[in-house]
């Protein structure tokens, strides 16, 4: 259950079988979902000066139901003071967005040749 949802009851769509269902469809897209990722930590971190924290896996309710690759992003931590400020800066906030743009139409280039 989601405790901090609104309307936890949203989810119980993804219990039982529809939750089988739908780790499959994850399963579909680790691959391509580990790649994006990689792609995306690699990029933020040639723009910006903030430590590479590396790629990891981990079950997200906010990815659940996403029939494609999919990741979360976390650019920076507001726990840590400097992180703050540069989140609080257009010209980071500039980069990282930058950065995930440019890998995201990167990886659709590589996927589409993929496909064909």
């Amino acid at each position: 259950m989601v405790e901090f949802e609104d309307d936890p009851e949203a989810y119980k769509a993804f219990e039982g079988p529809a939750f089988i269902l739908n780790n499959i469809a994850t399963n579909q897209y680790m691959k391509e979902s580990e790649t994006l990722a990689g792609m995306v930590n690699k990029a933020v971190k040639s723009k910006t000066r903030i430590p590479d924290k590396g790629v990891h896996q981990a079950g997200f309710w906010v990815l659940v139901g996403a029939a494609m690759p999919s990741i979360l992003v976390e650019t920076a931590f507001i726990s840590n003071k400097y992180e703050e400020r540069l989140l609080k800066s257009r010209s980071f906030q500039r980069k990282v967005s930058e950065a995930i743009g440019e890998s995201i139409c990167e990886f659709k280039t590589i996927y589409e040749q993929g496909i064909n």
